[in-house]
């Protein structure tokens, strides 16, 4: 697949008396601009340029700040006052509601999780900021990553423009140019494939395919977690929800659904994540850590693609349908969530269907907002979308988190 940025390119008038910068020019200031709007509004890029009926101007002392999720290139316009690219989808700056890691201010103070968009190793709990896994030639928290960077170059990728290149640190204001290149998925041979539905769940208890009875052909079962979210290397634990196994030496002895299987954004077209599935005609065997890329054929995100990789099953699902993996997704039958985290039942929204407002992501442990604002973002709130799906080869992004 691949997403290509198209950039307009606009003559200048030989004749400009002002030596102000005509429409779709870049520019920091609408002073700068013969149309006085300076705006990332419609550029496509989410860089600033001189914006012809714009609606949200940028002066060199914003006064009201940027809404949110407004395109923005330092903190100080923003109203919420966090200038991030931390939860935007697509790894651009945005005014981020809640974000912590703030572009241009000195309150980048908390880590980043795996997977999350980065630009400096510093930034990361796992202290790895690379490109080396992440599909899409982004720089991203990177688990057991060898190429870590310690700082970027980020140079514009619009050849007309006359702007500087710029090194991006954790305080440094610079706009995040994200450059997709072909990201493919590759079909398994005489693999499932059909249509069917899908829906969502987060119950936080052990997947079906934590247990090696149930694999088959693979390098070994799904990794499952302690209540403090360390990974289990029994795989023989406990169930938090319904039992079988043993009582395990780690956290509360219980097995959990570790926190970091939740989606990864590869692009705005294309994310990568986790799932329970039932395909007719497959066995638990077979199903059990395969991959499959979904295409949503309806809703909001129809013609956006999901690999997602079956961790999990489930005797209350249709032939053919997916529930997909998503924090505030719904809890559904089981209850591993309010055990893990301590709190009530009713932190994670409806039972089916979940967290209803990515606004209600707050009140989710700090661990797993991320994932819930997804779906808010990534997702645009898709409520069960139908989709078509077929067997491919399971990307290294998501069996280096899933073992």
């Amino acid at each position: 697949m691949r997403n290509t940025f198209a950039f307009i390119v606009v003559l200048v008038s030989a004749v400009n008396v002002s030596a102000l910068s005509s429409d779709w020019q870049f520019c920091s200031s609408s002073s700068e601009c013969a149309n006085n709007c300076c705006s990332s509004e419609y550029s496509n890029d989410g860089k600033l340029k001189c914006t012809p009926g714009g609606k949200t101007c940028v002066s060199s002392s914003v006064s009201s700040g940027l809404a949110n999720w407004e395109f923005c290139t330092s903190s100080s316009q923003c109203s919420n006052s966090c200038c991030s690219s931390e939860y935007s989808g697509d790894g651009l700056l945005k005014c981020t509601p809640n974000g912590k890691v703030c572009v241009g201010t000195s309150s980048n103070t908390q880590s980043l999780g795996d997977w999350a968009f980065c630009s400096v190793s510093s930034q990361c709990a796992n202290k790895c900021c690379s490109s080396q896994y992440s599909g899409d030639g982004k720089l991203k928290c990177t688990p057991g990553g060898s190429s870590c960077v310690s700082s970027i170059s980020t140079k514009s990728s619009n050849p007309t423009s006359t702007t500087k290149s710029t090194t991006t640190t954790t305080t440094t204001t610079s706009t995040h140019v994200i450059s997709v290149p072909t990201v493919s998925s590759v079909p398994v041979s005489n693999g499932a494939s059909g249509s069917g539905k899908t829906t969502r769940y987060w119950d936080c208890c052990k997947p079906s395919c934590s247990w090696t009875s149930n694999v088959s052909g693979v390098s070994g079962a799904v990794k499952t977690c302690s209540n403090n979210g360390n990974v289990i290397t029994d795989q023989n634990v406990h169930n938090v929800c319904n039992g079988g196994g043993t009582t395990g030496t780690q956290g509360d002895g219980y097995a959990y659904m570790c926190a970091n299987q939740q989606p990864i954004i590869v692009n705005d077209k294309l994310a990568y994540g986790f799932a329970a599935a039932s395909i007719s005609g497959v066995s638990m065997s077979r199903l059990c850590c395969s991959c499959y890329e979904l295409t949503f054929t309806d809703g909001p995100v129809v013609g956006q693609k999901f690999i997602v990789q079956t961790t999990n099953t489930g005797g209350d699902l249709g032939y053919n349908q997916f529930d997909l993996q998503m924090p505030g997704g719904g809890l559904g039958i089981y209850d591993g969530c309010s055990k893990q985290f301590g709190v009530d039942a009713s932190t994670w929204g409806a039972r089916y269907g979940g967290i209803s407002s990515v606004s209600g992501c707050s009140v989710l442990p700090a661990a797993l907002q991320a994932g819930c604002q997804w779906h808010f973002g990534w997702f645009k709130g898709a409520d069960n979308p139908n989709m078509t799906f077929k067997e491919v080869v399971c990307p290294a992004a998501i069996t280096s988190i899933s073992g």
